[in-house]
């Protein structure tokens, strides 16, 4: 059975398989969007006996009365790949018993990749219950919750998964490991690469650092991710904000690379700073510019300054996030970009950016961001058509739309024709 450009709604089982059930059967599933199906047993979306791949889909809000909020996969034999998810979203499921959003029992492989599993949960293993050998690469697993353990990943019985440039963070649970809890005879392979882990207690980690990301439940670990949201792609991601550990903290493999998530290029400069590398998780933060004046500069030649507006007209690579240096941008009242009347508004069109201030802290730590002000004589901003703008910890102050045409006289803070 092959599914393209479908969408599965409302469908309800007693028992397997809320809006599929696939009996040893090959499943191919692109660009498809399941959302409150219910299996009165397991897979409340899909349950699959044979070979599933699921390939920029949504799966969101869907339940089930025991395992696999999702998705329940339980086919091939050992040695075999069983189930693929690329670039996709899991998000908001719920199981009773385990996996939230996906419970793995079969003998084959699982292989996820570029790939966010947020908001689910279960008993336990809130976003993953597996027993199966399973690879996670460039994969958000964040915000999942379980009663008892494994808020994110509940690695079982003879399970082995191995982690490679994956956010297992975030997570909670009432009683055991929030994000990652191994059973006696489950394995966190030894081939895996550079991971964040938020809180890791209990899990004897192999990684190839030296140095891996992980916190503890005293000191946990923040991955700094903006929330759930469209960001470009047909699914919903979770972007690394400014200041996240994991924006050029990947390991390059044979997956990684290429794009991510939404299909933005891979081995952005995230930081600006150094060399380009890749990120952790599911979404790359893009390519940074980092604006270093509070002066409305728009010069021809560049120099070591970079204003915002010079920032702007630099972003063309889409995805592209302008950032604040904290040193000059350091919280206090002054951080304010007045605009220059002779520069105009900031007019950005045909562009694919993000404006991020939310690393700008005051002296005690609070999060203050960055002010735009139109100086009570122009407007501040124009967002032209074929543009998708995402402003993050901006203040916007000051605007005065005027002119002649209704478009000149309205907007005074921000006048938007993209999105």
């Amino acid at each position: 059975l092959i599914l393209n450009d479908c969408q599965l709604y409302a469908n309800n089982a007693p028992q397997h398989g809320g809006a599929i059930q696939a009996n040893g059967a090959e499943l191919s599933i692109t660009r498809v969007h399941f959302a409150n199906n219910h299996a009165g047993q397991d897979g409340g979306a899909i349950f699959s006996e044979g070979f599933l791949e699921i390939d920029r889909s949504t799966l969101r809000d869907n339940s089930s009365g025991r395992e696999g909020g999702a998705v329940y996969s339980a086919g091939s034999a050992s040695d075999k790949l069983a189930f693929s998810l690329l670039a996709s979203s899991v998000i908001n499921n719920a199981a009773a018993v385990g996996g939230g959003a996906i419970f793995t029992t079969s003998p084959g492989l699982m292989e996820i990749v570029n790939s966010t599993l947020q908001g689910n949960r279960a008993n336990s293993g809130g976003g993953i219950q597996m027993s199966s050998v399973a690879e996670l690469i460039n994969v958000t697993v964040a915000e999942n919750d379980a009663s008892e353990k494994g808020g994110g990943i509940e690695i079982s019985s003879s399970g082995v998964l191995t982690l490679s440039n994956t956010i297992v963070a975030l997570n909670t649970t009432l009683n055991g490991p929030p994000d990652l809890s191994l059973d006696p005879s489950g394995t966190i392979a030894p081939e895996s690469a550079t991971n964040l882990i938020g809180r890791n207690d209990s899990v004897e980690l192999h990684c190839e650092e030296t140095d891996p990301l992980v916190g503890t439940s005293a000191n946990p670990l923040d991955p700094v991710l903006n929330p759930l949201d469209k960001n470009g792609g047909p699914t919903l991601t979770m972007v690394p904000a400014s200041g996240s550990p994991a924006i050029d903290s990947g390991t390059p493999t044979d997956f990684a690379g290429g794009t991510d998530q939404r299909e933005l290029p891979r081995l952005a400069n995230g930081d600006g700073e150094n060399d380009a590398e890749i990120d952790l998780g599911a979404a790359e933060a893009g390519l940074a510019i980092l604006v270093n004046t509070t002066a409305d500069e728009d010069d021809e030649e560049p120099g070591p300054q970079t204003s915002l507006r010079e920032a702007i007209a630099l972003a063309e690579t889409p995805g592209t996030r302008i950032v604040f240096d904290e040193v000059i941008f350091d919280g206090e009242a002054d951080d304010v970009i007045t605009l220059d009347p002779e520069n105009g508004s900031l007019e950005i069109a045909d562009r694919n950016l993000s404006i991020d201030a939310s690393n700008i802290r005051d002296s005690s730590q609070k999060v203050v961001g960055v002010t735009l002000s139109g100086g009570e004589a122009l407007r501040v901003m124009r967002v032209g058509s074929l543009s998708t703008i995402t402003l993050n910890t901006l203040t916007i102050k000051e605007g005065r739309a005027s002119g002649a045409s209704t478009a000149e006289n309205s907007g005074g803070g921000i006048y938007n024709d993209g999105t």
